[in-house]
């Protein structure tokens, strides 16, 4: 059997360097975060790449798509699982230069389940009180079928249930397929992993989440290990990224363990999908924080607690500060006419 000689037909280490350089002033220049690319908490500082972002790639080096769907696989309940493969060519000279695969399916959570926010006595959504954060005791907020979910820059409690028709997400989850296919593919055509993840989370699908407040730094950062791997099941790295957070925030392991045994049915961090994890990492993280600001917030107003109940109650109908909206909280300390803790640090 001949021998294949790799270097033949090799790109030089010149075009490689002017490749990285291409992709580095296209990110700098061209692309904007939370439209091209965005950040997910606790995952270090690589940017998520997303759907326009591999786009913008994929139109500067003149990449064209192919995209081959497979037939869907019917799963219990009428649900649906879709994969697909998308290659791409070089459009000029139509070489291959690489592929992605992309699956979907109607039993992940965001797609399974539907929540509604839980309404106070004056019709307004519900806070979350600022106990949970520190116990995560889902009876806290109503019971397990009761999620802590963000809307509007605040944290509300939301009721959970599962969709009763699989069906109207099936058109949804074929093109999340599509797109995770073409993101990857950009990912692996124009070697940029180096730069980017992929966008497992799907943070700017608009069904998912509306463009979020700005975020304000951290208290303390997140060690995250950079080689953590962003694909395939939850390993050791994963779980030494979640321990890590735990010990940063002093979050019981054991009411984790029992807040995923509930809300996945699983007694294993391992046996978390890659989706599953990533969002509790993130839920961690904020909702840390969200418990950490409100306790400045609260102990900044401890010297004004009489005056402050009467004010929000009269303006917002409100009974407690952690059920504020970040824009009525900046009314109270107004009204009080002293500094915001929050807004100082931004």
């Amino acid at each position: 059997m001949a021998e294949i000689a790799l270097t033949h037909g090799a790109a030089s280490v010149a075009d490689i360097i002017a490749q990285v350089q291409m992709i580095q002033q296209l990110l700098r220049q061209v692309m904007v975060e939370g439209t091209h690319y965005d950040t997910i908490p606790g995952c270090g500082p690589k940017p998520v790449l997303l759907q326009p972002g591999a786009q913008k790639l994929c139109l500067m080096f003149r990449l064209v798509p192919t995209i081959v769907n497979e037939n869907p696989i019917e799963l219990p309940g009428g649900h649906r699982e879709y994969r697909c493969k998308v290659r791409l060519e070089h459009g000029p000279t139509e070489e291959f230069v690489g592929e992605g695969i992309g699956v979907c399916s109607t039993l992940e959570r965001r797609y399974r389940y539907r929540s509604e926010p839980v309404e106070d006595a004056n019709g307004e959504p519900l806070g979350v009180p600022k106990e949970y954060w520190k116990s995560r005791d889902p009876d806290l907020i109503g019971g397990p079928q009761f999620k802590a979910r963000k809307r509007d820059g605040r944290w509300v409690v939301c009721h959970e249930f599962e969709h009763d028709n699989p069906a109207d997400n099936y058109n949804t989850c074929q093109k999340m397929a599509v797109k995770r296919a073409y993101v990857h593919a950009a990912l692996n055509a124009t070697a940029a992993s180096d730069l980017f993840t992929q966008d497992l989370e799907d943070a700017d699908e608009p069904s998912a989440r509306e463009k979020p407040p700005p975020r304000r730094p951290r208290r303390k950062p997140v060690v995250a290990d950079a080689t953590s791997p962003r694909t395939g099941p939850v390993d050791s790295h994963d779980y030494n990224r979640l321990l890590e957070i735990l010990k940063i925030y002093t979050i019981p392991h054991d009411r984790v363990m029992q807040s995923i045994s509930q809300r996945y049915h699983v007694k294993k961090i391992s046996e978390l999908n890659r989706s599953q994890f990533e969002e509790l990492i993130e839920e961690l993280v904020d909702g840390a924080e969200e418990g950490a600001r409100l306790e400045q917030v609260e102990e900044t107003l401890k010297p004004y607690a009489a005056d402050v109940a009467n004010f929000i109650k009269d303006q917002f109908g409100a009974t407690k500060v952690s059920d504020l909206s970040r824009a009525q909280m900046d009314e109270v300390f107004k009204w009080l006419n002293i500094p915001n803790p929050e807004t100082s640090r931004a």
